[in-house]
């Protein structure tokens, strides 16, 4: 079968180097890689002189460069992933057996943006990854071809997720080529799955703050769906007299239910063997076991602090009087002609 590939991330990369060893690379379009990508559009275009194709590096598929390369290569299928946009009709109507994606989740549930934090936090039993076609200008929509599922557990990380599918993923793709052209796979309208289609929305940093009313069981989980590679878990926390922001990275519910008495957010013990330190929540207690202030390397907080005396929170009240008093100052200085 005669491939061509569409997209960005390592993960294409790879699916590229899978593909090449039973099918044929006609060609290569790729885009700017984001920052956080570990394969750039050089390694795309030096993949490309390798394979002994043609590769083009644009934002839009619709551009005149676009149409000439479309013209001079001969593919029956395209494989796309992370495009910088969604794909539209007269684009996929140039190929016989239209465009293949791959998405990291339960279609035609977990349509749409960061499915596999919101299943993690939603508390589904497992992830999905899935091979699809697509159709124009719509997201997630077309008929399945392959799925492929991880079960999760309470130690199950984001990280985790993204280890699974990467190395799943092209060999997804791979099956996928091979089963469309040997007419051993029979593509699935999402309409017979029986599952009503929802769409997830973007996940902001913000919507990792921690709120720690929650129980320590949704707590842990949070944790785990924000840590690394993505901006983490934080809450805030005063030190010396100054609020800092604190990064939770890493956390073990130590008890779901506890006849102890507390405010949610009190730090309740240190421990200095395992570096914990326990936080009393909504409901449990919670242990954190890695956290970074704002800009600062990782601890072990049960190394370092000491007090029971703290609390995770913000108060107001106490911050408004000393900016007031901040401001009376400044205003004597202004006054005094100090400044």
């Amino acid at each position: 079968m005669k491939i061509l590939l569409v997209g960005r991330t390592e993960i294409l990369y790879d699916t590229a180097v899978a593909l090449r060893k039973q099918h044929t690379i006609s060609g290569i379009i790729t885009a700017p890689a984001s920052p956080e990508y570990l394969r750039s559009e050089e390694d795309f275009q030096k993949l490309a002189e390798e394979i002994g194709c043609p590769c083009v590096v644009t934002r839009s598929l619709r551009k005149d460069d676009v149409a000439s390369f479309l013209e001079s290569i001969s593919a029956d299928i395209v494989i796309s992933m992370n495009w910088v946009s969604i794909i539209d009709d007269a684009f996929i109507s140039r190929f016989r057996l239209g465009v293949l994606n791959a998405h990291f989740g339960d279609l035609p549930r977990y349509r749409g943006n960061a499915v596999t934090n919101w299943a993690m936090i939603a508390g589904e039993a497992e992830v999905v990854l899935t091979i699809h076609f697509m159709q124009g200008g719509e997201l997630d929509s077309g008929d399945i071809v392959l799925q492929d599922r991880l079960k999760l557990t309470d130690k199950t990380t984001i990280a985790d997720i993204n280890a699974y599918a990467a190395g799943k993923i092209p060999e997804m793709f791979a099956s996928a080529a091979t089963g469309l052209d040997n007419g051993m796979l029979r593509p699935k309208p999402q309409s017979e799955t029986g599952l009503k289609p929802f769409r997830c929305y973007p996940r902001l940093p913000r919507d990792s703050r921690v709120n720690w009313n929650m129980t320590a069981a949704e707590i842990d989980v949070l944790v785990r769906a924000s840590t690394h590679p993505y901006s983490g878990a934080y809450s805030y926390l005063t030190r010396s007299g100054e609020l800092k922001k604190l990064y939770i990275w890493k956390t073990r519910v130590v008890e779901t239910e506890t006849i102890d008495i507390g405010t949610p957010g009190h730090l309740v013990k240190h421990d200095k063997t395992s570096g914990e330190s326990w936080v009393y929540t909504g409901s449990g207690i919670l242990a954190l076991c890695e956290v970074s202030f704002d800009g600062e390397a990782s601890f072990k907080p049960g190394n370092v602090w000491k007090s029971i005396r703290t609390r995770f929170e913000i108060d107001v009240e106490d911050h408004l009087i000393a900016l007031k008093k901040e401001l009376s100052e400044l205003k004597d200085l202004i006054t005094a002609n100090k400044i």
